[in-house]
């Protein structure tokens, strides 16, 4: 409780101490405490967030005040999902051990109710009930209502679920004492106390179910199984009835053969009289392929290849999305295995799904392949052309959307780079971008092949505006392109260059409705990195208000394409449901994420001060520009130890991936290296770390990045605490690629690590993916990423852009000492390219390091994370700081002690790596 205390207490530094502060090592990461999630009561009063790591190895609880003055810590507190009750009078968390805490806000009064193995809890009726199931024999399941006190009591409980409005819940309880009894279930009226037996399973088993949305509906899936097979069925019940009704089962005239119904995606239709579900291939009874002993015959005219059929990747094991009309008892087959559906599970007023066809793994290069977008009738299964032959990468980038009240669908065009919009009633197809003045997608990453928009910010009420971004601004748009667009933000993003995002209160999504007359807009700074909140009245514009921008981090709703900010925001503000209070996290590079309370977005009250950083020799950071070799300008963040002294001499490393200097205020928290170097460890032990933003120019991406990272490392250079003799490499993936191709083309840098990168874009190119058997010749044709060509240049059509761009033919040129980490099971980076570049360095007499992990993929974890950050740090800590080397590095490992000796110690002769 102490050390609680002190942590949540704010603390002055004194700056005499700081060179006195210890170093980040490994044996503070698993014991650094931070702030975790948090939730706001509906009237603003109150809110509760986690302390993770505190104590140590388990997390704390706390709820408060957002006034603060009113607490509960709660600590060693199971991870889990606490509630405020919708009156906010209570709030319900589980406990250690099989406890439940009834907390009344407030006060100092608490319920606390044991032998509890689960819990749920009302979310939209109007009276607060939850239930519990007791871990006691019998297996109770007690429901209450938290304000009238009113309780039921159900025995031999499996499961239980409240329906959409919490006018009732469902019970799935054993039929009779002994499981082998098979299973009954059971809708408890909540309100009127009446309970009825829907369905009684005697040997099936209850899989899956589904509410209908006015609560009064339910389907569920039922099995059982005969001779090793599952036989599935699906019920429908509407609490008008005494029982369920069968709707379909596997052995229906309608179910086409070798199918069966999945447990998965079980949906009503919003006036509750379809119902969706999917349907499975089943292969000799088992639903999985299995690999044959014999020949694989690969065909030119296959459209997936044998690897991929093997891999279980292909079409043919997907699912068919279908609906069965609960009058009728009419099935639809909705979509083929090589079709999906969107959004068909949310509302359907017009009675229509969007449906397209997937692209083809040749789809990139072959326009009959692309897939075309329909919308499905789910009354009689016709089929209505919205478009024909989307080029494909609209739907890796943009997939398009049905809006919210399901009058339009909308998409993004990738041949002309503008959003159109289908609108159902009158099948009228409108071009909607082509009247906004500004670019509506990211026209640096158009330059490497990426063609994407800056994505939609949402809809008004009713769908009658759409919000669309351009670069920085807002443009309230009408889907119907009667009237023309207007900037809502007034062009102040672009004048100033802000970025202005809309924040929804969940996970933001282009179909989500702005049905409140108030909304929070985010600002960002490209320039100044400066970040700010605002509160948009809906039915005007935004006015800008500069008061808001502060240099730290809140949330910033979007940035660019190639920008990668965005999850790395603090938190995404949590509002009030009814009061205009808001929960946000704080955070920068100097001070770690902590939760604020604010009405307005410019007066801030502290609701938890977690800040572990001011224990230790932290970093500071700072944006840089500088002039590139081809004379333009960019930017990036260095960052210096806390006890940086300009007198002293640093060795520094560079790490990259594109352009990153949007993460100025990003706090990093202190972990092993999973694949890139963790910064705040590598600083806070005397080393600088600069990561700068890298230009591209089309199918010059090497050439880039040398203009890049080498014009930086020169600028840095010019300062007498920068030891220029000292420079270091690393990135990973993308970035891996990137040191193999610098340290070919330079040799100013004295170490370097690359991690998971491709050393031969030729032969990457006809490689295929770990574990799916796909090809990745779509990737350097149309993704940018390795090498930015386009579409229909290959090897063969232009071997010298692909030969510039592979290090692998200019190892001759490399002195630079090279640490390589790769995985076996590598799904984005064939293994092989690793080969490549380490066979060939060791050849020409390089000297070179290949650390190959059996476990992981494209990253590391776990004890594999740990010894790539021992053996990174001993590699840099020699080249960049004259320690000794360690054994692995000077005499190796043999394979028959793998496991068994580590080398890490350092070699004691001083023998030079």
């Amino acid at each position: 409780m102490n050390r609680i205390f002190l942590i949540l207490c704010f603390c002055t530094v004194d700056f005499s101490l700081i060179a006195q502060k210890p170093v980040i090592d490994s044996s503070v990461y698993q014991k650094w405490p931070s702030v975790g999630d948090a939730k706001i009561s509906n009237n603003g009063k109150y809110a509760l967030y986690w302390i993770n790591n505190e104590p140590v190895g388990s997390q704390t609880l706390i709820i408060s005040s957002t006034d603060g003055s009113w607490r509960k810590l709660l600590p060693g507190v199971p991870k889990g999902v606490p509630y405020f009750t919708r009156d906010s009078r209570k709030a319900i968390v589980k406990l250690s051990g099989d406890s439940l805490a009834i907390f009344t806000l407030g006060e100092i009064r608490t319920e606390v109710i044991t032998h509890v193995k689960s819990f749920r809890i009302t979310q939209r009726c109007k009276d607060d009930w939850f239930a519990y199931q007791s871990n006691i024999p019998g297996e109770k399941c007690i429901i209450r209502n938290l304000q009238t006190g009113r309780s039921y009591t159900w025995p031999n409980t499996i499961d239980y679920v409240f329906d959409e409005i919490g006018g009732g819940i469902i019970l799935r309880v054993w039929a009779v004492t002994g499981k082998d009894s098979g299973q009954n279930l059971i809708w408890l009226d909540l309100f009127h106390g009446k309970s009825s037996t829907i369905w009684k399973g005697e040997k099936c088993n209850i899989y899956y179910y589904s509410f209908g949305q006015m609560g009064s509906e339910l389907a569920f899936i039922t099995g059982i199984a005969r001779n090793g097979v599952l036989h599935s069925a699906i019920w429908e019940y509407n609490s008008e009835r005494e029982k369920a009704n069968l709707l379909i089962c596997d052995t229906s005239r309608e179910m086409p053969a070798d199918f069966s119904i999945a447990n998965e995606g079980l949906n009503f239709s919003k006036d509750g009289r379809k119902v969706f579900f999917r349907i499975r291939r089943v292969v000799n009874g088992s639903g999985i392929l299995k690999r044959q002993n014999g020949v694989n015959i690969w065909n030119y005219r296959d459209v997936y290849l044998q690897s991929v059929q093997l891999s279980g990747y292909s079409p043919s094991n997907l699912a068919k999305e279908c609906c069965v009309n609960i009058d009728s008892r009419k099935m639809i087959i909705l979509s083929e295995v090589d079709e999906r559906l969107i959004f068909f599970e949310k509302k359907d007023n017009n009675q229509y799904v969007l449906v397209y066809k997937m692209p083809a793994p040749d789809a990139f290069y072959k326009g009959e392949s692309r897939p075309s977008l329909f919308l499905e009738s789910i009354v009689d299964g016709a089929r209505v052309l919205v478009n024909r032959q989307f080029n494909f990468n609209s739907f890796k980038s943009y997939e398009p959307i049905i809006s919210p009240e399901e009058k339009f669908v909308v998409w993004f065009d990738i041949d002309s780079l503008c959003y159109f919009s289908y609108e159902i009633a009158s099948g009228a197809k409108k071009n909607l971008s082509r009247m906004v003045p500004t670019s509506v997608y990211d026209t640096d990453a158009a330059r490497v092949g990426r063609y994407q928009p800056f994505g939609i910010g949402g809809w008004l009420q009713k769908d009658i505006r759409l919000l669309i971004y351009d670069q920085y601004d807002i443009w309230k748009v009408d889907p119907c392109a009667r009237t023309e667009p207007i900037n809502i933000t007034h062009f102040v993003g672009q004048k100033k260059h802000i970025v202005f995002g809309i924040v929804h209160s969940g996970i933001s999504g282009a179909s989500q409705v702005i049905d409140h007359p108030k909304c929070t807009v985010s600002a960002y700074d490209r320039d100044s990195k400066a970040n700010g909140l605002l509160v948009w009245n809906t039915e005007s514009t935004i006015e800008w208000d500069k008061s808001i921008m502060d240099s730290r981090s809140y949330w910033i709703e979007r940035v660019g394409i190639t920008g990668h900010i965005g999850y790395r925001s603090a938190g995404r503000p949590i509002k009030a449901l009814d009061a205009e209070v808001y929960l946000v996290k704080r955070m920068s590079a100097s001070e770690s994420p902590n939760i604020f309370v604010t009405t307005d977005f410019k007066s801030f009250y502290p609701l938890s001060a977690v800040y572990p950083e001011r224990e230790y020799n932290w970093i500071t950071d700072e944006l840089i520009t500088w002039k590139m070799s081809n004379g333009k300008f960019s930017q990036g963040i260095l960052y210096k130890p806390e006890n940086f002294d300009s007198s002293k001499k640093y060795p520094i490393i560079f790490e990259y991936y594109e352009k990153r200097s949007d993460e100025l205020h990003e706090y990093i928290m202190p972990d092993f290296c999973h694949d890139r170097i963790n910064i705040s460890s590598y600083v806070s032990n005397g080393y600088l770390v600069f990561v700068p933003d890298i230009y591209y120019e089309p199918g010059k991406n090497g050439a880039g990045v040398v203009n890049s990272i080498v014009s930086a490392a020169r600028y840095l250079s010019r300062f007498g605490w920068v030891d220029s003799t000292r420079l270091g490499l690393q990135g990973h993936s993308f970035g891996g690629w990137e040191t193999n191709f610098l340290i070919t083309h330079s040799h100013i840098f004295a170490a370097a690590c690359e991690a998971a990168g491709v050393s031969d874009q030729v032969s990457s190119y006809g490689e295929l993916e770990f574990g799916t058997g796909l090809s990745r010749q779509e990737l350097y044709e149309m993704f940018g990423q390795g090498s930015p060509f386009g579409i229909g240049v290959t090897p063969w059509t232009a071997s010298s852009l692909y030969i510039e761009n592979s290090p692998i033919f200019f190892i001759d040129s490399i002195t630079t000492p090279l640490l390589m980490m790769h995985c076996r099971q590598d799904v984005a980076v064939p293994f092989e390219q690793a080969v490549e570049l380490f066979m060939g360095m060791k050849r020409a007499g390089k000297r070179v390091w290949l650390l190959e992990y059996d476990e992981g993929n494209h990253s590391l974890f776990g004890n594999e994370a740990r010894d790539y950050t021992f053996r990174m740090q001993q590699f840099f800590n020699h080249y960049l700081k004259s320690a000794s080397a360690p054994l692995w590095m000077t005499r190796g490992i043999p394979a028959n002690v793998k496991g068994i000796e580590s080398g890490l110690e350092l070699d004691a002769n001083g023998i030079e790596p």
